[in-house]
């Protein structure tokens, strides 16, 4: 559920890149910005897989932590 089905009036792209509809998935992984913080980390490769391989951010996050 969006925000704008609340009465929020939000931009339905991402604000940072003004990509696709944002989603868990695009403010967390997808996104240019935030894949550009993640390649700051020591344990990006994980996230990488992880991301691509997962539709879920909450499992991405899960799997990260299962594999650091």
């Amino acid at each position: 559920m969006h925000s704008n089905d609340k009465g929020i009036n939000c931009p339905v792209n991402c604000v940072l890149c003004s990509g696709a509809e944002v989603d868990n998935m695009d403010v967390f992984f997808t996104c240019p910005s935030s894949q550009n913080v993640w390649n700051m980390c020591e344990f990006q490769s994980i996230v990488q897989v992880a991301s691509v391989i997962e539709e879920n951010a909450a499992t991405v996050i899960f799997n990260v932590l299962a594999n650091f």
